[in-house]
């Protein structure tokens, strides 16, 4: 299966519990991988194949209570 990174701009990233709760909802995610939160910049990374898409991810950050902007 093909990989890919998927990057995310993500506003309100505060803490380290933020950073954890990203982490921790993609990980719940399937094949998802390499997931990499930077809090000052708000950007997330993430690896996925074929069977996620951007929105995939998107819709799961947003449902953690997190804003991703366009």
């Amino acid at each position: 299966m093909a990989r890919m990174i998927v990057t995310l701009k993500v506003k309100g990233i505060a803490c380290g519990h933020c950073v954890k709760t990203i982490q921790q909802t993609l990980s719940q995610m399937g094949n998802v991988k390499n997931i990499k939160v930077d809090r000052s910049s708000g950007v997330v990374a993430a690896e996925i194949d074929e069977t996620q898409t951007r929105d995939d991810l998107a819709a799961a950050i947003a449902d953690a209570g997190f804003e991703v902007e366009d």
